[in-house]
């Protein structure tokens, strides 16, 4: 949106010519909306997320004891998954339940895990939820 300025929109102040508020306003305006439109039209950052189809059920318990920890999930959903697969799995030793203690969602398949400490705020909270929407299914 440009706006010229003509003799009908400026006002004489001494030698100088200035513009008039409103217009000032309304170019502010225009040059801040183009970048707000371009980030709510931007597509969802699928491919940051882990693949937590493939995660172990250690790997699944530890990180939803993550979660539990930093309020990312809620505490009675979770506890409920975790005392079912808590009694069917000796996980607590296991190197795939300390990663998950830690933040870290391993997948199998050789890709490099999904590190917590490294995500924003938005995508533990929906990592999260995934894991456990799976550890239900397992």
């Amino acid at each position: 949106m440009a706006i010229r300025l003509t003799r009908h929109n400026v006002r004489q102040e001494g030698a100088s010519i200035v513009p008039k508020p409103i217009y000032i306003a309304a170019l502010a305006i225009a040059g801040i909306s183009a970048p707000v439109r371009g980030q709510l039209s931007a597509p969802p950052m699928v491919s940051a997320l882990p693949n937590v189809n493939s995660m172990t059920v250690a790997n699944s318990v530890g990180v939803l004891e993550y979660c539990v920890q930093h309020q990312l999930v809620s505490k009675v959903s979770a506890a409920v998954v975790l005392d079912r697969l808590g009694r069917h799995t000796n996980s607590i030793a296991s190197s795939d339940y300390q990663a998950g203690l830690s933040g870290q969602v391993r997948s199998t398949g050789g890709s490099s895990p999904f590190l917590f400490e490294r995500a924003a705020t938005h995508q533990k909270s929906q990592v999260c939820d995934m894991v456990l929407d799976h550890a239900k299914k397992l």
